[in-house]
């Protein structure tokens, strides 16, 4: 391989490096010793619905259900995959806290449409809940979470809190969400605040 068919072939692989690509053999002076391998990775979906944001604030929660209100618009289906929640201070190190996704109108959740496995929350960190992939039609829905132990959201915004709904020691922390939310339990937003909570979807 002569110098300029070389230049040629590291300006390629410098291309694939700048377009998200991982070179395992790089260029140098002398012609490879073998076949160049690149592997291509497919970006992750970037559809996020909710509040993908911290304040540097927090509120405690109970080991009650919280839900956050969001609407995906469009003309199209999306596919959930997972539920990312912002947690401040965990008190202990085994505490379980779970995430899940109900159906329902602006006035509240209902359904349980699909939830997460169980998982020990990780504290001043995002925590993220896989979902087995599940097809949503543009519509309302509600996004929930709860945990074992009382432990700290964090707070995504302050001037807000129209979609925020807590239900108040009616269902307490199981590790399996009910298929409806009670609808007899307290519900409101005492600290007007949302926390911080959003929904992956592809696309």
């Amino acid at each position: 391989m002569n110098r300029l068919s070389l230049t040629a072939l590291c300006m390629v692989l410098m291309w694939g490096i700048l377009e998200g690509a991982l070179v395992t053999s790089g260029c140098s002076n002398k012609s490879p010793s073998g076949p160049v391998t690149v592997t291509q990775y497919t970006p992750l979906c970037d559809g996020t619905w909710g509040d993908a944001f911290v304040t540097g604030e927090s509120v405690l929660s109970m080991p009650w259900i919280y839900s956050l209100g969001v609407s995906i618009t469009g003309s199209s289906p999306v596919t959930a995959y997972n539920v990312e929640i912002y947690l401040g201070t965990v008190p202990t190190a085994d505490t379980m806290a779970q995430a899940a996704i109900y159906a329902g109108p602006v006035s509240g959740p209902t359904t349980l449409i699909v939830q997460s496995a169980p998982l020990t929350a990780v504290g001043n960190s995002w925590n993220q809940f896989t979902l087995s992939s599940t097809v949503l039609a543009p519509a309302h829905y509600w996004l929930a979470f709860w945990s074992q132990n009382n432990l700290d959201l964090e707070i995504a915004t302050t001037n807000d809190g129209i979609n925020y709904l807590y239900n108040s020691g009616s269902a307490i922390y199981s590790g399996s969400f009910p298929s409806t939310q009670p609808s007899s339990s307290a519900a409101g937003n005492p600290a007007n605040v949302e926390f911080s909570i959003y929904l992956s979807t592809c696309p």
